[in-house]
């Protein structure tokens, strides 16, 4: 059997049980907001501390091992594909979700008519937050046009305007619960049909948002070391992928629960 060429770097397999860390506080997470009370911030901290620093602490000495994920056909690596099958299950997610909230309208069409209203007086602010969440797209996209050209500045740029025009669409998002609160658009026990499934969705959605600012910044944080170029940059295009399916389903959310096309 031949030996491989002197100059090809001989990567050792990489192995961690940080995205099982990662997974199991998600869970934790999601049964802490069902139970409510103290176990929803268990969850949290259980969810964030792997991911924020473990993980990130793995992934910066990947780089400096020069750490190659393998490729697979059609010749993605293997991270891009776990985001890609990550994100179908997420497809599948947000279309039970929005199933559940055609059935409760076709069932409580009053309540619902109600809740719209109240929707239609917030819709001008919902309608420039839609936008700056849309233009943060065309900020990732740009980090992600320049790490392909080894424009490190670029880069930087793109990630640091995609944070800030995220965590301006969260706080515009605060801005319009507590609106809605004030009006008596409560979610939980106190809430009707419309807003426990209008909560659900959107403020699924935001947490979404809310994990990608997080993937986002230990990107721009990775991005200032100068962790990624032009050969090596697959964290850059999985987040990538990430972001562009948040924006898109926000499309989704604006036009059937704000609008009202469908």
């Amino acid at each position: 059997m031949s030996e491989p060429p002197r100059d090809v770097p001989v990567v050792e397999e990489h192995l961690s049980s940080t995205p099982i860390m990662v997974a199991a506080g998600a869970l934790l997470l999601y049964i802490g907001m069902e139970l409510r009370g103290p176990m929803t911030y268990v969850g949290l901290a259980a969810f964030i501390i792997p991911l924020g620093f473990l993980w990130i602490r793995e992934d910066m000495k990947m780089w400096n091992d020069k750490f190659e994920m393998p490729g697979v056909a059609p010749g993605h690596p293997l991270g891009w594909w776990g985001m890609t099958f990550f994100l179908a299950t997420e497809v599948m997610f947000f279309a039970s979700m929005f199933a559940a909230f055609f059935v409760a309208r076709a069932e409580h069409p009053g309540i619902f008519e109600l809740g719209h209203e109240h929707l239609s007086e917030a819709l001008p602010l919902v309608t420039i937050n839609t936008i700056i969440l849309v233009t943060s797209g065309f900020f990732y996209h740009y980090a992600l046009h320049s790490v392909r050209k080894n424009n490190r500045t670029g880069l930087t740029i793109g990630l640091l305007g995609t944070l800030l025009l995220g965590a301006t669409f969260l706080t515009i998002q605060a801005r319009e619960y507590a609106s809605l609160i004030n009006e008596g658009v409560v979610f939980g026990d106190g809430g009707d049909a419309f807003s426990n499934v209008f909560y659900g969705l959107t403020g699924a959605h935001g947490f979404h948002v809310f994990l990608g600012l997080v993937f986002i910044f230990i990107l721009f944080v990775r991005a200032a070391k100068g962790q990624f170029n032009a050969e090596r940059h697959l964290a850059v295009d999985a987040i990538g992928l990430y972001w562009h399916f948040v924006d898109l389903v926000w499309i989704g959310l604006y036009f059937v629960v704000y609008v009202g096309v469908i």
